[in-house]
């Protein structure tokens, strides 16, 4: 096995594998996953009972989940590259963040998985891209009870074929000048599984605060929880 005896470890590497079950099970530390000499995207690999505590992501090549499921007991954050979950189950017990140069991409057969309470963020100059299809779309969610979407200012989110589930009150957040992609604007999207509302204090499933003027078809809002 692998012993880590600093309490805050960093490991910096271009891909992170490990093939032996339960061997790597930090509870604290960092993993930063870098770019790869041969310009390809770095590999992401996880036995059965293995975990990563934070994990990030600050690679020119990208990186791309090659076994499921990923499990984070701390964080994640895509600072620079593209994290792509390769259809692969990613599971985060803290928040998900995509910073200025990041770019996460949950494509078919792809679930993203939060913790209770935890917050999905994209800040300026990320991008989350959510982009299934019609027979295995992506899904975004929670690991139990509800948790916060919010595409913040500056930041672009792209959506087509994607289930969107577990929200709170606010649903999927687009926040004041956040950023809806015009090709990629929701397109046969599925919100459902939110907060219940009630008319003192109605629930959303989607809320768009920015200023663009964009056509949305073939979503499909639930209609037993909240309102929209």
């Amino acid at each position: 096995g692998l012993t880590l005896a600093v309490t805050n470890y960093r490991i910096n590497c271009a891909g992170f594998e490990v093939p032996s079950a339960s061997v790597f099970t930090p509870t604290t530390g960092r993993v930063t996953i870098t770019g790869q000499p041969s310009g390809q995207p770095s590999p992401i690999s996880l036995a059965t009972g293995n975990n990563f505590y934070d994990l990030y992501i600050n690679s020119s090549t990208g990186a791309r989940l090659e076994s499921t499921p990923i499990q984070c007991n701390g964080t994640v954050f895509c600072s620079a590259g593209r994290l792509d979950l390769n259809g692969k189950n990613l599971k985060v017990n803290r928040g998900v963040t995509v910073g200025r140069n990041g770019i996460l991409e949950v494509d078919s057969g792809a679930f993203l998985q939060l913790a209770s309470a935890q917050t999905l963020a994209v800040d300026s100059g990320g991008v989350l891209q959510c982009i299934g299809d019609q027979v295995t779309p992506a899904q975004v969610g929670s690991i139990s009870s509800f948790i916060t979407y919010q595409i913040n200012s500056g930041a672009t989110i792209a959506a087509e074929y994607c289930t969107f589930k577990n929200m709170n009150a606010n649903g999927v957040q687009v926040l004041s000048g956040a950023i809806v992609d015009a090709n990629n604007s929701f397109r046969n999207c599925t919100f459902r599984d939110g907060v219940t509302g009630t008319l003192m204090a109605p629930s959303c499933f989607l809320t768009l605060n920015n200023n663009q003027i964009i056509t949305i078809v073939g979503a499909n809002f639930a209609t037993t929880l909240g309102t929209y």
